[in-house]
C-alpha cells in the first residue's frame, strides 16, 4: 500500500530538515538561525532542539509562524 499524499507531504519537509541540520555541523553551544519558518524551517527548529542546540533564532514576517516557531 503507498503512502498517502498527506504522509509524503509531511515527510519531505523533515528529510529536507535533517539533511540540512546535518550538513551544518552544528554544536549544542552554537547559535542557529533560521530564515522561514513555514514547514522546513519548523522542521529545522525541530531537528536542531533534537540535536540539544542551545540558542535557536528564528523569523518569518507571519505572525502565526513564528508562534509556531516558538
Amino acid at each position: 500500500m503507498a503512502p498517502s499524499p498527506r504522509a509524503v507531504a509531511s515527510a519531505e519537509p523533515l528529510a529536507v530538515a535533517l539533511h540540512a541540520v546535518r550538513r551544518s555541523e552544528i554544536a549544542k553551544r552554537d547559535t542557529a538561525i533560521v530564515i522561514g519558518c513555514g514547514p522546513v524551517g519548523l522542521a529545522v527548529i525541530c531537528q536542531l532542539k533534537a540535536r540539544g542546540v542551545e540558542t535557536i533564532v528564528a523569523s518569518d514576517f507571519s505572525p502565526g509562524r513564528r508562534v509556531l516557531a516558538a
